[in-house]
């Protein structure tokens, strides 16, 4: 069995760049890796259950980043203006990183 990993990193270049646009979709099979992955690494120190709802909080929260950005897009925007989503991005900063501080200091298994 052989696996070519240049074709491998063509299929999934397309979907690396979603992510480093900030735009995560639930059909984007790297941002359910993603989530996987921080789930395993957090299980040992945290515990699966309390593992499990960082990753599907901070999932959720994520999706609704980008659902707001888009929605948002959609309705205030104008053809041919611009649209800076930072604000938006800030406030999702905040509140991934106060998820984290709750996560980390204050709930228990």
């Amino acid at each position: 069995m052989t696996i070519n990993f240049e074709v491998m990193r063509q299929g999934l270049q397309p979907h690396l760049e979603s992510l480093k646009n900030f735009n995560f979709s639930y059909q984007n099979p790297l941002f359910w890796i993603f989530l996987f992955v921080i789930f395993l690494v957090l299980t040992k120190p945290w515990g699966a259950k309390k593992a499990f709802a960082f990753s599907l909080i901070l999932g959720a929260v994520l999706l609704a980043t980008t659902a707001f950005e888009q929605m948002f897009f959609r309705t205030m925007v104008n053809p041919g203006e611009t649209f800076d989503p930072t604000i938006i991005r800030i406030v999702s900063g905040v509140v991934i990183a106060f998820t984290v501080l709750y996560f980390a200091l204050i709930k228990q298994n």
